[in-house]
């Protein structure tokens, strides 16, 4: 799914070293990861417009409509300056949330030795 010109990047790789240790941390950025459930009363002319757009095949599903809606709102009131700042923003919440995981101990940090055991890199 591509949201600006440009779009936004679906692999992320990045390497933070940490007391002198590597960490490797592949990870697939997917809106969907950041994705929070809202439940929308549509009823007049909002709910014809909807399904005339479903019946024109503009859009699949009536959530793919109000994601292509919302991420037209975000160009035309420029909410973001461009694709890299709305990317900064995504990477920055997932860190965030995942630093949180690491802390509870429901995500697990590996060296960079175990990096390249696990994945048989040389």
């Amino acid at each position: 799914m591509q949201l600006w010109e440009g779009g936004v990047k679906p692999t992320n790789f990045n390497r933070h070293v940490t007391n002198d240790i590597f960490i490797y941390h592949f990870d697939i950025l997917y809106l969907g990861d950041l994705m929070a459930r809202t439940l929308i009363d549509l009823q007049g002319p909002q709910e014809l417009i909807l399904e005339k757009a479903l019946e024109l095949g503009l859009y699949k599903t009536k959530a793919e409509a109000v994601r292509g809606a919302i991420n037209d709102l975000g160009k035309e009131y420029k909410i973001f300056k461009d694709a890299q700042g709305l990317e900064d923003e995504l990477v920055a919440r997932k860190m965030l949330r995942e630093e949180k995981e690491i802390k509870a101990g429901k995500r697990k940090i590996l060296s960079e030795h175990e990096v390249k055991k696990k994945y048989g890199f040389k």
